[in-house]
């Protein structure tokens, strides 16, 4: 068993780092792999099926960022996610998020972690890093369209909840998340 650390201590047995072009096959195998693990349950499979495709589409923009970590442990992906200033476009342009005043602001495209290794702090770990990283790029808040499923994970490291999000997918279902921001700091701007 992975023993548990706080977010803001990264333990020796776990690399992070930010994700390359090859590692696209993995972090579509781990994000396909969280959403089937976890969000199956509020979401249901029907839903969580048709989401997985989407979510992969953007990771490619992500990763030539430089905005998308890995995490790893004794070389196997366990968990992954990142931001951009770009809007999510993983569930097409339906997708209603609250306004925020005409300011650009950056948004995280999720943070999966292989559900074996859920429970050991290792998406709080990340979490903080992606945190870290907005902060070190002068960013004072953030925003993602969570899953029901991560809701809960999210308001517990800090990110308020702003309203349901939606988002139509394939065959006229519907995604319902929780759309949330977190503020870093006051006195760094808010924009790019």
């Amino acid at each position: 068993m992975i023993p548990t650390h706080s977010a803001t201590q990264t333990p020796s047995f776990l690399r992070i780092r930010r994700a390359n072009p090859s590692d696209l096959p993995e972090i579509r195998r781990l994000q396909a792999a969280a959403l089937r693990g976890f969000a199956r349950r509020v979401h249901g499979s029907e839903v969580v099926e048709s989401l997985i495709p989407r979510i992969g589409d953007f990771d490619v923009e992500l990763v030539s960022d430089g905005t998308f970590f890995l995490a790893e442990i004794e070389g196997e992906a366990v968990a992954c996610g990142g931001w951009s200033v770009r809007e999510p476009s993983f569930m097409g342009s339906e997708i209603e998020l609250p306004t925020t005043g005409g300011v650009d602001v950056p948004h995280l495209h999720g943070v999966f972690v292989h559900p074996l290794f859920i429970g050991n702090g290792i998406g709080s770990i990340l979490l903080e890093k992606i945190d870290s990283d907005l902060r070190g790029q002068g960013f004072a808040r953030a925003r993602i369209a969570a899953t029901l499923s991560a809701e809960g994970f999210f308001a517990h490291r800090g990110w308020r909840r702003q309203g349901a999000v939606f988002g139509a997918l394939e065959g006229g279902l519907i995604f319902v998340g929780m759309g949330m921001e977190k503020r870093f700091a006051s006195e760094l701007r808010l924009a790019a």
